[in-house]
């Protein structure tokens, strides 16, 4: 009998190049497609953390203010919104604030150096007294200094809000009391109202010049959506409410016409 040899079938195991290719093009698809929906979820988380710091903050200035005549902490010169004497911060922390949240998560640079920005200036100022002791937060405190006279403006607006310096006032509801920080670089910017759309020195400041922060290099604005552009920033009213405003609403609102850097809400 005569024994027939057919054609035997070798299947190999792996993958060929164009399979990879295609498994590749596939995972790179789905990657695209959702880590900006991941993306976003985190800073939506960031936005509601900060949020919740904002109605931290508050509620530790109220005890204080239902102690003190509805005043709030008497702050002495100080020249960037985000600085805080230290004596406050420790009030705050005994009315249950934790340190973590006088920072932004957000903000990568000061999560990195957390504890630089809050010891950046512990001891005593000889030649000014009344600015001895603060530490550089991550949000604007729009209360009242020695050095905060004139009221605050939106540059070419007529409209002018005061620095507070208590809480029981009508309008409470409207006056901002706290905002997440969102600075820009005033070197090379106008004096009067500077345009939406050019952040690109928005994460430059001032405190690089500083030896102790020599491998800093920067300041950085809270929320961004990139290194040009802000997303927005968490307003806390003097009501306790806070208020998302997204980028298009902020203004520049201080300081005008001097080194330091520009402050937006």
């Amino acid at each position: 009998m005569s024994k027939h040899k057919g054609f035997a079938s070798h299947t190999n195991g792996g993958f060929t190049l164009i399979e990879l290719l295609v498994v590749v093009a596939i995972i790179v698809l789905l990657a695209a497609m959702i880590l900006p929906a991941l993306t976003k979820v985190r800073d939506l988380a960031f936005r509601a953390s900060c949020s919740s710091n904002e109605r931290q903050h508050f509620i530790a200035l109220r005890m204080y203010a239902n102690d003190n005549e509805s005043k709030l902490p008497q702050h002495g010169t100080l020249p960037w919104l985000w600085d805080m004497q230290v004596r406050t911060t420790d009030m705050m922390l005994k009315n249950g604030v934790t340190k973590d949240s006088f920072y932004c998560p957000a903000n990568k640079q000061q999560q990195k150096y957390l504890d630089r920005y809050w010891e950046f200036y512990e001891g005593p100022d000889e030649e000014n007294p009344e600015r001895a002791g603060y530490r550089v937060t991550g949000y604007f405190w729009i209360v009242e200094s020695s050095n905060r006279t004139t009221p605050i403006r939106i540059y070419d607006d007529e409209l002018e809000k005061k620095w507070l310096w208590r809480l029981d006032f009508a309008g409470a509801s409207n006056a901002e009391l706290i905002a997440d920080s969102t600075i820009s670089q005033t070197s090379g910017y106008s004096t009067t109202y500077y345009p939406h759309g050019n952040f690109e020195r928005i994460t430059v400041g001032a405190m690089g010049t500083d030896p102790q922060f020599a491998d800093v290099g920067f300041d950085r604005t809270s929320h961004l959506k990139d290194d040009r552009e802000p997303t927005g920033s968490n307003i806390g009213f003097a009501d306790g409410h806070v208020k998302w405003r997204s980028y298009n609403e902020l203004n520049v609102r201080y300081p005008p016409g001097s080194g330091n850097p520009l402050h937006w809400w």
